[in-house]
């Protein structure tokens, strides 16, 4: 993978965890569980973040080992239950709790790859 290729996948987590925030910030977590469609929609794009992780090249994960690759890449899993469905308490937890640690190491990991 070149490095615009990963620069640009780098940037579609952020662009999603921007989507996250977007639909987290205009609601409680009261109205997030009877909104089905800003609660599917969470769910759905955790589920790209957790696609687009498993997608960063190995050595790009070795040279930025700090940031939780392997979680990253489990986020679908966290989510879900397995065959139950998702878990309302971890969607909401994943989306306004630990996105908001993993941006700015991800903004900090673009802004030195880029160098």
């Amino acid at each position: 993978m070149t490095g615009n290729k990963i620069l640009k996948l780098l940037q579609e987590i952020l662009d999603y965890i921007a989507q996250i925030e977007s639909i987290a910030k205009k609601i409680t977590y009261e109205k997030f569980l009877e909104d089905d469609e800003s609660y599917l929609a969470t769910v759905e794009i955790i589920e790209k973040i957790s696609n687009a992780g498993k997608s960063v090249p190995t050595i790009v994960r070795v040279r930025y080992s700090l940031i939780p690759w392997n979680e990253i890449a489990g986020l679908r899993q966290t989510v879900n239950h397995g065959n139950l469905g998702t878990d309302p308490v971890k969607v909401w937890t994943v989306a306004t709790e630990y996105l908001q640690i993993l941006k700015p190491q991800l903004e900090q990991m673009i802004e030195e790859y880029c160098r």
